[in-house]
């Protein structure tokens, strides 16, 4: 175990030491050996049967071990990189959370085209410079990994982004009539279709909150031709002839409307109902499978025992092809 040990000091996460007690000293080591090789990416200069001997060769595994330390002395060195990387990133930060403060306050009260090119401006030189912090920014490990700097960072670059999510939501408030009532209406439809279909195990519960869905949607969609005429319509300028918006903001809504068009998702609704309903059906069935397994009584219960296994039969045939028929749907909606 010691060459397990010796990993689980250098990447704890990697090993559980307590699973390991009870396995033969040639699997620990074949373990051992796989999980350097794949994850600190140390050649395999030994097999288990090299080491699990009486007299093992002292040089071929000081060799061995020798890489070990270097990976540990890499990885300390690269640790004091990262961790003035996520000081930089930190100041860097709290820089441009003071530039988007800024930029918020000399837009108050301005025209949203200027409001726009304010926030175009500020998120260009933002997205050109967080590329350098990218790594730290974004680490790939879990939470509980982090230190304290990294958790910090992390919260902190959550935090701006709340922020710039929260200006460019007020933007879109501040668009001109009409252009402000179609964009609720977009975001209306897009969160419907972003929202988790029911999951529930009671299939009648589920097809109840599926088919209110589909009410919904169906009523959102029905003002999609309203919407999308009065932005055909849109006039895009002002008493004084200049333009309300800019020209891609205009463009980027009418591809939106026309993608909302053009969704299969009453198909997929539709689809998951059916399923559900199937289902149900089945579960229905499951339970008189069950009940006819146990002794015939009385001609009278086998005469009612019977009359329900035809009536079973007809729902099980009916659920078939049914479930075709939903199975064809999920297939053209793919």
């Amino acid at each position: 175990m010691a060459f397990l040990a010796v990993i689980h000091a250098l990447r704890p996460d990697l090993i559980d030491m307590k699973s390991m007690k009870h396995r033969s000293n040639k699997d620990n080591l074949k373990e051992a050996f796989g999980i350097a090789e794949r994850e600190l990416k140390i050649p395999k200069l030994l097999d288990p049967e090299d080491v699990d001997v009486v007299n093992p060769d002292e040089k071929s595994i000081m060799t061995y071990v020798a890489q070990f330390l270097q990976y540990s002395k890499d990885a300390s060195r690269t640790g004091d990189v990262t961790q003035s990387k996520v000081k930089d990133a930190m100041a860097w930060l709290a820089l441009q959370e003071k530039k988007l403060q800024e930029a918020l306050k000399e837009s108050e009260g301005k025209t949203y085209f200027k409001k726009y090119h304010s926030l175009t401006s500020c998120m260009e030189l933002f997205n050109e410079e967080k590329v350098r912090f990218l790594k730290v920014l974004s680490p790939k490990r879990d939470q509980q990994e982090l230190n304290e700097d990294e958790l910090q960072l992390r919260e902190a670059w959550d935090g701006i982004n709340q922020k710039i999510n929260a200006w460019k939501t007020n933007l879109n408030d501040a668009l001109p009539w009409p252009l402000c009532e179609i964009e609720a209406w977009l975001q209306e439809v897009k969160e419907l279709m972003e929202e988790e279909l029911p999951t529930s195990q009671n299939y009648s519960e589920a097809m109840a909150q599926t088919e209110e869905k589909m009410t919904l949607f169906k009523s959102l969609m029905g003002r999609s031709d309203y919407h999308s005429s009065i932005l055909m319509a849109f006039e895009n300028k002002d008493k004084e002839h200049l333009p309300l918006v800019p020209l891609n903001t205009l463009e980027e809504m009418k591809r939106r409307v026309n993608n909302t068009l053009g969704n299969n998702f009453t198909l997929l609704l539709e689809f998951h109902y059916f399923k559900c309903s199937v289902l149900g059906l089945l579960d229905e069935v499951k339970p008189k499978l069950d009940f006819w397994n146990i002794k015939f009584g009385k001609k009278e219960s086998v005469e009612l025992l019977l009359e329900d296994w035809h009536v079973s039969c007809f729902i099980l045939s009916w659920a078939t092809v049914f479930l075709g028929w939903v199975l064809s749907l999920h297939f053209s909606l793919a």
